[in-house]
């Protein structure tokens, strides 16, 4: 489902104000259990029903039927100046100027092309506040573009990077931008009087008052080059629904900045960054040592850096939180268009403005620009499947592996999870282990395909985070997009609840018994997970429990032989892992029973506090229980301590374990149907 942002039903009600319509909201059906509903509700102007809005509230359902209706009214008057007259209701503020050096960067990355920055520095004796000039031109083979001034490093390359736009495009067909803009005019012209009163109105109230540079992404950069953390406090939100009014102020290291205030929360944050950049410069006496960009060429990124990790596991964080990249034409001229700074290298183009896109370039230099097959060079820039076919993409986890993307298939318009690593022989690994498997309670895995570039989404990652050698691979996996929880943060928030124990019971035979159905399914074809916790058990859309990360997945013991195959030690996350796999090379698929009865033990025990598991946790892997669970819990007990035993042999398999948790679930829920959650 997507995330709704903004305040839709405030921008509906100022439509009502001014057109004088007649807005009702309709409640629809609600779906899905108690903990987790869906809520639908549609938008009714003057008689005229709008498309359904869903969401996880009734509010966010009412915001997305109000979106819907705004969509709906927008689509209504088929011109462009009616289209933008609607949208600058839907829109509290707009990006007064477009960032160059952002869209040179994507312009790079997209052609294969290098763009090196030559920075010097001139002196300014006539000025008695600043000594010097920041002078930048960029070079791109042997062509060199003009030079361009600025105060700062930043500014000069922002101009250097204007004047490369500017060069490029620069034999646009002046005629026809001119015969465009007279078209707009007649169009705006032949509007309707009760239309002209909207787009004049709320025109003049969209005019944002966000400032001019993005101090966000300064202290962004400023925070990843001192190890900071930065965090924005909402203080207040005042006024009425339809015209709030934001207070931010920025947190770095405890230490808070000023407020900042907007009419939107990104405009408020917008000017709390500006103060506190503001305060930083004058508190470290801010010479040309700047935490603005300072690197010396615009490269095309093709990695991201991988860290060495005991355990690949991913950490899923809300995807609604991170905004959708926005496309930006390369075609348009620099004083009409004001776009989103785009975050992903894509452009969205209709064929016939790509084909013209592509005319218009210069072949700055072939090399850079092409692929050679044999001795004929081919002029086809480096395509990326995962682009091609997916948009609306989002990073949603991420770790020493690498990249998990939310991404929407463009033909199926679903959304998938995609999951981006080094083409290593680990990621082969689980890439044939997924493709083999298919099971309700494992993620579902449907393609992989490998690239030359890894996909970079500039909103969560640094030209630090991505870096590789030459001839580096990177592999894709599409696989299933499970949004719900994993069982981590199920664990945690029972934990907090004051849910009765029995029910707790129930839910955690009913997890164990769907987890050690998709073990069961690994070991019957000869593998062995060894890296089972609760971050890697995740629940689906269909509630079910889904078994995920198969990428310290191995081969079982050879049936024939019955010979252990040698294997890494300390393979897996160390607080889950048996005896056997954390000392020895040689174990088997008994490793994955002992692990899931750590998880059972977890389902089941209410604490407090983490640092009350680290205190019972070393007494639990060797069989030391807490007396109140073992009175309560008296079959989980037992069965428990079977599965930590620290003799693989003496360990019951996965079918002995579900047959036995059947027979013990029909005293707890005579209904016997798969609970899901």
């Amino acid at each position: 489902m997507e995330s709704v942002s903004g305040n839709f039903v405030s921008l509906l009600n100022e439509y009502q104000q001014r057109t004088q319509c007649t807005v009702e909201y309709e409640e629809g059906s609600t779906e899905g259990p108690s903990h987790n509903k869906t809520f639908t509700m549609r938008a009714i102007i003057n008689g005229q029903r709008y498309p359904d809005g869903t969401g996880k509230s009734k509010k966010e359902a009412k915001q997305s039927a109000a979106r819907n209706a705004l969509d709906g009214i927008k689509s209504t008057y088929n011109t462009e100046s009616t289209t933008s007259s609607v949208q600058n209701i839907s829109n509290n503020m707009t990006i007064s100027h477009r960032n160059y050096t952002c869209w040179l960067n994507e312009h790079s990355q997209k052609n294969k092309l290098v763009f090196k920055a030559r920075e010097t520095t001139k002196m300014d004796t006539g000025n008695s506040t600043q000594l010097c000039t920041y002078v930048c031109k960029y070079i791109c083979g042997d062509r060199e573009f003009p030079e361009a001034y600025g105060k700062n490093k930043k500014e000069a390359k922002e101009a250097a990077a204007l004047c490369v736009y500017e060069e490029l495009f620069k034999t646009q067909n002046a005629e026809d931008e001119n015969s465009n803009r007279a078209r707009r005019r007649s169009e705006v012209a032949s509007l309707g009087p009760s239309l002209d009163r909207v787009s004049l109105s709320t025109a003049d109230e969209s005019r944002s008052s966000t400032p001019d540079h993005n101090y966000i992404a300064y202290l962004n950069d400023f925070c990843q080059k001192n190890k900071s953390v930065l965090d924005f406090k909402l203080v207040e939100r005042r006024g009425p629904p339809h015209n709030p009014e934001f207070v931010y102020k920025v947190v770095i290291h405890g230490k808070e900045y000023p407020e900042g205030q907007g009419k939107s929360s990104k405009e408020a944050k917008q000017h709390a960054a500006q103060h506190a950049w503001s305060e930083i410069r004058d508190q470290i006496g801010w010479t040309t040592q700047s935490s603005e960009d300072d690197t010396s060429s615009q490269t095309l990124e093709t990695s991201s850096a991988e860290t060495p990790s005991k355990s690949d596991s991913i950490v899923f964080k809300d995807s609604s939180a991170v905004s959708s990249p926005m496309a930006i034409n390369p075609c348009a001229s620099p004083l009409d268009v004001r776009p989103r700074i785009k975050l992903a290298p894509t452009f969205q183009l209709s064929p016939n403005d790509l084909a013209q896109v592509k005319e218009n370039v210069p072949n700055l230099n072939a090399h850079n620009l092409t692929k050679s097959s044999g001795d004929q060079p081919s002029h086809q820039a480096i395509k990326s499947r995962f682009l091609d076919d997916f948009d609306s993409i989002n990073p949603i986890g991420k770790g020493g592996f690498g990249r998990v993307f939310k991404a929407r298939q463009k033909l199926e318009k679903k959304y998938y999870a995609v999951k981006i690593v080094k083409s290593t022989e680990k990621a082969l690994r689980e890439v044939r282990a997924l493709a083999d498997f298919n099971n309700a309670n494992i993620v579902r895995y449907y393609a992989a395909w490998e690239e030359d570039m890894a996909y970079r989404h500039e909103s969560s990652e640094t030209t630090s985070d991505s870096s590789s050698g030459p001839g580096t691979k990177f592999l894709y996996f599409q696989m299933e997009l499970c949004e719900g929880d994993t069982l981590r943060a199920w664990i945690e928030k029972r934990n907090s609840s004051n849910e009765h124990f029995l029910e707790r019971r129930a839910d955690a035979t009913q997890i164990s018994r769907q987890v050690l159905t998709a073990v069961e399914y690994i070991h019957s074809k000869g593998l062995i997970h060894r890296d089972l916790k609760p971050l890697n058990i995740m629940f689906g859309s269909d509630g079910r429990v889904k078994v995920g990360d198969f990428g310290l997945v191995t081969a079982a013991e050879n049936d024939n032989d019955q010979q252990l195959l040698e294997r890494t030690k300390r393979t897996g996350t160390r607080s889950y892992m048996s005896p056997e796999q954390a000392t020895k090379t040689s174990y088997d698929r008994k490793v994955d029973i002992y692990a899931l009865g750590l998880i059972y033990f977890e389902l089941l025990y209410k604490r407090v506090t983490t640092h009350e598991k680290k205190k019972i946790w070393d007494n639990i892997r060797i069989r030391i229980f807490p007396p109140q669970f073992s009175g309560k819990f008296t079959f989980e007990h037992k069965l428990i301590e079977r599965m930590l035993s620290p003799s693989p042999e003496d360990r019951p398999d996965a079918t002995d374990l579900i047959r036995e948790l059947d027979r013990y679930s029909t005293v707890l829920q005579p209904d016997k149907d798969i609970k899901t959650f």
